[in-house]
């Protein structure tokens, strides 16, 4: 029963280390130390791996009977690596996102 413990606690802390890890491995300092083509595929590869297994994981645990926390806790890992996703492959998402909540400058009727 230790051991089966153990197994869960990593999973849980791999799965809560994912979306930071991701965000980390997406930003601007880790895309500015990896210019080479080498080293940005590496980067990428490492990046697509963690947001697999963080993304796999959330599915996993938010549609089976676990309780809400961890659910919770799941739905911020999942947004954390989809967002990751999104920042390093061009942001389309994120800027839909901000296009739908923008205000319109000539207010909600559509005149000045």
């Amino acid at each position: 029963m230790e051991s089966l413990a153990l197994v869960v606690a990593i999973i849980i802390y791999g799965l809560l280390l994912s979306g930071p890890l991701s965000l980390a491995l997406s930003s601007r300092r880790a895309k500015r130390l990896t210019e080479q083509l080498a080293l940005k595929i590496m980067r990428r590869i490492v990046m697509g791996l963690i947001n697999f297994f963080g993304i796999s994981l959330s599915v996993f645990f938010v549609t089976g009977p676990f309780p809400i926390g961890l659910k919770v806790i799941c739905v911020i890992c999942f947004l954390l690596n989809v967002w990751a996703l999104d920042r390093e492959y061009g942001g389309y998402l994120t800027s839909s996102i901000k296009n739908k909540f923008r205000r319109d400058p000539n207010g909600p009727s559509g005149q000045s």
